[in-house]
């Protein structure tokens, strides 16, 4: 019953994502005729459901990408070893900060991915 939960949140999360960017989707079909791209010139809405990388390079990109994912972990473990700051809540506003900072900083040639595995480009 869990898994048919989690199925349903995400279908139904996935809709109201496509609700939201309906109005944007139309008029790209208005100026473009068309709501498919190609790999040199992808859809402007493309990055409502995923992101791609800005230059394709798949060395760069995953180099990006591991780098982006240890410095993600690695102060998350270190971040891990020390008890006031879990007590406090402290440690929720370091980590959402940390990945707002590693996303702002190495977001933009992956696209904010933060995830070697799906670096697929």
């Amino acid at each position: 019953m869990y898994v048919l939960g989690q199925f349903v949140g995400a279908i139904l999360g996935a809709v109201l994502c496509y609700l939201t960017y309906f109005a944007r989707f139309q008029a790209n079909v208005r100026e473009t005729g068309t709501t498919e791209g190609t790999a040199e010139e992808p859809v402007p809405t493309l990055g409502v459901f995923s992101t791609v990388p800005e230059i394709r390079n798949p060395v760069a990109n995953l180099m990006t990408e591991v780098i982006a994912t240890v410095g993600l972990v690695l102060p998350i473990l270190a971040l891990g070893l020390t008890e006031g700051l879990d007590e406090s809540g402290t440690l929720v506003l370091i980590v959402a900060l940390l990945v707002v900072g590693i996303g702002y900083s190495l977001g933009g040639p992956t696209g904010y991915a933060l995830n070697p595995a799906r670096d697929r480009n």
